[in-house]
């Protein structure tokens, strides 16, 4: 055990001068502590000058191991060592190593000998790195002299667990350090596995597993009705201070109860009087600890009641978005009871069947109701567990079904990971949602970690800021580089860049929208009215994205409430789709352009649209002629008829948007019409549209043919292409038919020839 017995605060001149501090610690474990290694190097080759025994003395080029650990230093763990520093260039390292334990994958604790301010270089001390080219201070110390060191404490929190005590020879304490930098893993639950040094002299190396000695066991009521339920929890202590909470298993002695796994402790309806006893429990090594609370029952009277058991039967599972039937069957000590529906008080409670699911105040609509054995759960709920009862009017008689939601069919987007947070059971992190649920309350920072993203993703979520600096923080999966953050600044709602609402109000629901990439990012923010229906959103279409990183965790900071949090891969919901010019010629290519969004937020690629080409009834052109490629580049093969196409993008949503082009002919000029005088003897006029520039010379040929096919009549017209527009000509002409022409039976045919021909 370490004894604490440094009473006294320490002054700055007492830091200042290094005066010899009380012991405040020794090796001495608890019951339940597990000594992981320890290492006295009786074969060593030097002399540890505070034991007079043989010490390990490592090279001054490379680096030793000392060790390679399994222990997850999160839970708690106490490493002392004696050491000599036998040069200014020795080193300590206690990093992360790899899996293969290669090389260092998150660093640690890095301990030197030299300036602690290096810029001033004012004084020389044992030091460690906590950056680049700063340091925190550890104490006065020469090279060549023995010392013991202690680190204590957990790892993957923050600093502030973990403690550094340096000792002189003497074993008496000359400097302690009660937030020692643990550099990258003093947070996002990481833990150290290695120590290695180079230019140290080395003795006694002991890791320790720190363990609690003591669980006390809480409950939401001392006493239970039979028939009903209360919730158990848990502390552990170790000596008299609160320690790291280990998973425990949950037991009861006594007559017709039970324990869930969760810890819920649940009578049945047929128990009598009595104090049942409730243990958690858990293993350290061979040992096994134990706390114990006893509760009382009481027995109830049913006599009056029309049923003393009853069973609900339906579906495991139901999708959000739809309804499920339930049935109930009822005894009266074991002979069957016909009910009906007036018998029967439906309602929903939480997960482990203690709380009901609503809180009490809640009026507004309900996203999970049941009447009449129906359950029903509106379109977006997000998976959770939840558990439908019936019980009779009385309330003493009730039967239950654990029921988990699944996502609904309209969700074709992929989500990454979602947390209802209807286990936030604590009564430091549970509050009342918007929509009358339980929501998280962070009293303190949160952290949850998923896998890095590459590609965009939509960031889901209700939330309530209720203190300065309270808010949402995307990061790295590591947690090393921060990204988009939306927190309360002095009354606003703001990135780390700049503001985005002014006057935010505290304590009031939110749902936030944030669209993320590596590449840009915007986000919507939605204000709930007094009735739970959600405002109009106030648009960001871009927003800070500071280091513009990965995403692969989202931070809760303290003050923060959150509910309905949902991480996905988001789809278009909206499309426009554009292109350079609307006319096309065979034998030419052209690229469709899709601006596509999510609620009105920018994607700024198309992943998830498919593209097709139809003519002008909305039908598929399906022969090969006119196609277009996953990536909207429309092509037109030169056996492609002159004909008015369009082009349609859909998204897995449902989105459609379309475009239409022109195909239009190859040839430079199409005859469109001829013009014809009243006594229809004479043509006079050519219609001609110039499809594209020309300025060439050209020849219409006009051929008459009788009902036969044979040829009557024959005259061309010379012009030059750049007498004429791009676009529709009329162009004067005087032919006479030949004679006998009939307009019912005989037909005329122009031509143009061009050089080009």
């Amino acid at each position: 055990m370490i004894k604490k017995i440094l009473t006294g605060i320490l002054t700055a001149s007492m830091i200042a001068s290094f005066a010899v501090l009380p012991v405040s610690a020794d090796y001495e474990s608890l019951e339940y502590d597990i000594e992981q290694f320890s290492y006295t190097y009786d074969d060593g080759t030097v002399t540890n000058a505070i034991d007079n025994t043989p010490a390990l003395q490592t090279a001054d080029t490379d680096f030793t191991r000392i060790f390679r650990s399994t222990l997850n230093t999160t839970n708690g763990f106490c490493l002392s060592f004696d050491f000599c520093f036998d040069s200014a260039s020795a080193e300590i390292q206690i990093p992360q190593l790899n899996s293969d334990g290669s090389k260092v994958d998150k660093v640690g604790p890095i301990i030197t000998y030299g300036w602690y301010d290096s810029k001033d270089q004012t004084k020389l001390q044992l030091r460690t790195q906590t950056g680049s080219s700063s340091y925190q201070a550890l104490g006065e110390f020469t090279i060549g002299d023995w010392y013991s060191a202690e680190i204590e404490g957990r790892t993957g929190i923050t600093q502030d667990y973990t403690s550094f005590r340096l000792y002189n020879s003497a074993k008496e304490l000359v400097f302690e350090q009660k937030s020692f930098n643990m550099r990258n893993l003093s947070s996002n639950d990481r833990s150290f596995n290695a120590m290695q040094t180079k230019g140290v002299s080395l003795d006694n190396v002991k890791l320790i597993a720190e363990n609690p000695d003591t669980i006390e066991i809480s409950s939401t009521s001392g006493e239970l009705s039979a028939g009903q339920s209360v919730a158990l929890d848990y502390t552990m202590l170790r000596g008299e201070n609160e320690f790291t909470k280990h998973p425990v298993e949950w037991s009861v002695r006594g007559d017709n109860v039970s324990v869930t796994p969760e810890g819920s402790l649940l009578a049945d309806i047929n128990a009598d009087n009595q104090t049942v006893t409730v243990t958690a429990s858990v293993s350290f090594g061979d040992k096994t600890l134990t706390g114990t609370k006893d509760i009382t029952v009481k027995a109830v009277d049913t006599a009056d009641e029309k049923f003393n058991n009853i069973t609900v039967a339906g579906a495991d599972s139901i999708k959000a978005g739809t309804s499920e039937v339930y049935t109930v069957t009822a005894t009266k000590d074991g002979i069957p009871v016909e009910v009906t529906d007036e018998d029967i008080v439906w309602s929903v409670y939480d997960f482990n069947n203690i709380n009901p699911y609503y809180d009490a105040s809640f009026t507004n609509r309900k996203v999970i109701d049941v009447e009449n054995g129906a359950l029903t759960v509106a379109e977006g709920v997000l998976p959770q567990t939840v558990t439908l009862r019936a019980s009779s009017i009385s309330g003493k008689v009730y039967g239950s079904k654990t029921i988990n939601i699944d996502l609904s069919d309209s969700q074709t987007e992929t989500v990454v990971m979602s947390d209802a947070y209807e286990k936030a059971l604590l009564a430091d992190n549970k509050t009342v949602s918007v929509d009358g649920s339980i929501a998280y309350a962070a009293a303190n920072a949160l952290e949850t970690k998923f896998g890095n993203q590459n590609s965009y993703t939509l960031t889901e979520m209700d939330i309530k800021f209720t203190a300065e600096g309270s808010g949402i923080v995307l990061k790295r999966n590591d947690g090393a580089k921060t990204n988009t953050q939306i927190t309360y600044k002095n009354g606003n709602l703001a990135t780390n860049a700049s503001a985005l609402i002014t006057d935010a109000e505290l304590n009031a629901w939110y749902r936030l929208e944030i669209l993320y990439s590596t590449t840009d990012a915007s986000c919507n923010i939605y204000k709930y009215n007094a009735d739970g229906t959600l405002g109009e959103p106030q648009k960001f279409l871009s927003i800070d994205r500071r280091n513009a990183e990965q995403y692969g965790m989202i931070r809760l900071e303290a003050g923060t409430c959150v509910d309905n949090l949902k991480i996905s891969k988001p789809l278009p919901y909206e499309l426009e789709l554009s292109a350079p010019k609307e006319n096309l010629f065979p034998d030419e290519t052209l690229e469709i352009s899709a601006t596509a969004s999510r609620n009105g937020l920018p994607l700024k690629d198309t992943e998830g649209i498919s593209w097709s080409v139809l003519d002008e009834g909305n039908l598929p052109i399906i022969d090969g002629t006119i196609t277009i490629n996953e990536s909207g580049v429309l092509k037109v093969t030169p056996l492609a008829l002159a004909q008015k196409i369009k082009v349609q993008a859909k998204t897995a949503t449902g989105a459609v948007a379309t475009f239409d082009v022109n195909i239009q002919s190859g040839d430079i000029f199409t005859i469109t019409n001829i013009g014809i005088n009243e006594d229809k003897t004479k043509v006079v006029k050519l219609y001609v549209d110039k499809n594209f520039n020309y300025s060439d010379s050209v020849v219409f040929f006009i051929a008459v043919y009788d009902d036969n096919d044979v040829l009557q009549g024959l005259t061309h017209l010379n012009r030059f292409g750049d007498t004429l527009n791009v676009g529709e000509n009329e162009i004067p002409l005087d032919y006479t038919l030949p004679t006998g022409f009939d307009p019912e039976t005989d037909k005329i045919t122009v031509m143009a020839w061009t050089a080009l021909s």
